[in-house]
């Protein structure tokens, strides 16, 4: 297949990112040609795919007006250098506007949609969890979920098929749109990721839970409120505990002023920022917490087992997909089902061996040529015209 693709950013920041940029390699070394669009001044190298660069047109944070304003004025550009193309492939919704202008470019040819997050259903989970309570910041909580809505229908009507990562995605997108007759796929993440497969962390050997790491966004959707409320609470009763932060967020400075007001806190929940070693932190940890109030997929469950490093994740979206046993969950946007869990593992070295044990014998499930099966399931979706 020859396959066009997309990616407007300078430099990659999220395992999503990784992912997206390693599977155009591998797609490459399965036999298919990749063309890739990009902003001209980028940091990351993908050897033999082959790629088309555009200058900004206007000197300002990139987004997704930016993005199709400079689609448009590179028309011909476009129509020059993409020439008998199957498909786009677009990994993400975040694109899919760009990828809609590329296709009428090119002759109005197919869309693949990975849809990577069940972006609906997160913002409204965000909103049940986060009330406000002033008309302004409703409303335009109220104007931001109908256009996710409207995205999302545009998304099934527009695309010639989409890839999703769950059953419970596919439900829940067709639930909200019963009359959809796009074509869907499921595939899963794999654990296969090089940067996971050829780790040189040192394996965890934790026998008893009192280091914990979270690894993340500071965000309302990662639900970095409930872990931080949780673990603030058991430091302050007197356990023995500890969190690492590894990750940014608008609300950082806030949180980090609310660990000044108590001194065993401040010294207990530390604050790393964006780190390079995630995997050797990680391993170090005794416990991986996934609070997230809504999440599809999120990578570093694969790279915390990868490691042996035990998980525990909120049961929503596609976390308990990964993670399975309920030994593993906790209730979402509850703080206190968080602190009971953390508790529990923290008393029993039994319960935190058992919990260690699952999650060890969850890396077969997701052990398989990720490239291969996406490959096939943008064709099977072609196949579906």
């Amino acid at each position: 297949m020859r396959i066009v693709t997309l990616f407007f950013r300078t430099s990659v920041k999220t395992g999503a990112h990784k992912r997206y940029l390693e599977l155009l390699t591998e797609f490459n070394k399965i036999g298919h040609e990749v063309l890739l669009l990009h902003w001209k001044d980028v940091t990351y190298q993908l050897p033999k795919v082959q790629r088309i660069s555009f200058s900004q047109k206007i000197n300002y944070h990139t987004n997704d007006y930016i993005e199709c304003f400079t689609i448009i004025c590179n028309r011909n550009k476009i129509k020059k250098e993409i020439k008998n193309a199957d498909c786009i492939f677009v990994f993400g919704e975040g694109n899919f506007l760009q990828a809609l202008l590329i296709s009428k470019i090119l002759g109005n040819i197919p869309i693949i949609t990975a849809v990577r997050s069940n972006f609906v259903e997160a913002a409204i989970k965000v909103q049940k969890a986060f009330v406000v309570n002033s008309i302004i910041r409703k409303s335009l909580r109220y104007i931001n979920l109908k256009r996710l809505v409207l995205l999302e229908k545009l998304i099934l009507k527009k695309s010639q098929g989409i890839i999703l990562q769950t059953e419970y995605d596919a439900r829940s997108i067709l639930q909200r749109n019963p009359r959809s007759t796009t074509h869907y796929e499921i595939v899963p993440n794999s654990i296969n990721a090089s940067w996971i497969k050829e780790n040189t962390a040192e394996k965890n050997r934790s026998t008893v839970c009192r280091k914990l790491i979270y690894v993340g966004s500071i965000g309302k959707r990662k639900g970095f409120y409930f872990l931080f409320t949780a673990v603030r609470k058991l430091i302050e009763e007197g356990y023995d505990i500890s969190l690492e932060v590894c990750g940014k967020g608008r609300k950082t400075k806030l949180y980090r002023k609310k660990v000044q007001k108590n001194n065993e806190v401040k010294k207990r929940i530390i604050f790393s920022g964006h780190v390079k070693d995630v995997l050797n932190r990680i391993a170090k940890s005794d416990l991986l917490v996934i609070p997230s109030v809504y999440d599809s997929f999120p990578n570093v469950i694969f790279e915390a087992v990868k490691v042996g490093t035990p998980v525990i994740g909120s049961n929503t979206g596609g976390i308990p997909t990964m993670l399975e046993k309920e030994e593993l969950l906790f209730s979402p946007a509850d703080s206190i089902s968080i602190y009971e869990k953390l508790k529990k593992l923290y008393k029993s070295p039994e319960e935190y061996k058992k919990i260690k044990e699952i999650c060890n014998n969850r890396q077969h499930t997701y052990d398989f040529d990720w490239a291969k099966n996406i490959s096939t399931s943008i064709q099977r979706c072609l196949d579906s015209r």
